[in-house]
């Protein structure tokens, strides 16, 4: 049985795997297509959220 430490690790894993699998060609267009994404979310909700960090990540 693996610990809950060696589980979350392998979720993480498979986190980064499926996002780099999604990439887009230029960075400049997957900011446009989060910026968009995030106009047409609630502000404050959790998706709008999880879009704002995805755009942080992507600025670096």
């Amino acid at each position: 049985m693996a610990t809950a430490k060696q589980t979350q690790s392998r979720r993480r894993g498979a986190m980064i795997s499926a996002r780099g699998r999604k990439s887009p060609a230029s960075p400049k267009k997957a900011l446009r297509e989060l910026y968009a994404r995030l106009e047409k979310t609630q502000p404050g909700s959790e998706e709008s959220k999880r879009i704002s960090a995805q755009i942080v990540d992507a600025i670096g």
